[in-house]
């Protein structure tokens, strides 16, 4: 049978989980003592205490199996979401100011490289930690002017804080606001 596009699973079987998932829709796995010794192959999501999960919860399950950002926070003046592909044009444009990149990478030598990274980095950044580096949308003008976010970095026990702004935003306190 046909599933509805806008709907989140809760399953507790594996072959039911493995039909829906086939048709690609959105499961977040129940475990229990019935089922905990079953293999759900390919499911990502997974509780075990439905007290401890909250629509929040959900609502983010649901997101990411259908590549729609999470939003992470809102300042004063911006938005911080996860990044998507769409964005990468706009970083070749905040990057195209060399004084970028003094202090931290460059982006691929291409558009398509880039985004091909970007692709890995949801995938795996995103779905595996659950934060990362996100883009800066400014509120008034719903512009791209920079990113900003953790980052795991080799050599280092914790996340680290940084961004990466539109020299054109730089001076007015906005890292601060998104970084706080």
């Amino acid at each position: 049978n046909e599933t509805p596009a806008n709907v989140l699973y809760i399953v507790d079987a594996p072959l039911t989980a493995k039909v829906l998932l086939d048709q690609g829709n959105a499961i977040v796995i129940y475990l229990h003592d019935n089922n905990r010794d079953e293999s759900f192959e390919g499911c990502r999501y997974a509780f075990e205490d439905p007290n401890s999960i909250n629509s929040e919860y959900l609502e983010r399950i649901y997101r990411r199996y259908h590549g729609i950002p999470w939003d992470i926070l809102e300042t004063e003046r911006c938005y911080l979401r996860e990044t998507t592909v769409a964005d990468v044009p706009e970083f070749f444009r905040i990057y195209a100011d060399k004084r970028i990149v003094e202090y931290t990478e460059d982006l691929y030598p291409t558009i398509e490289e880039e985004i091909e990274y970007t692709k890995e980095y949801i995938a795996n950044v995103y779905h595996f930690y659950e934060f990362g580096v996100w883009t800066i949308i400014e509120k008034s003008t719903d512009r791209i002017i920079g990113r900003a976010g953790l980052s795991v970095r080799d050599g280092f026990d914790e996340p680290e804080l940084g961004y990466v702004l539109d020299t054109a935003y730089q001076g007015r306190g906005i890292a601060l606001e998104v970084c706080s």
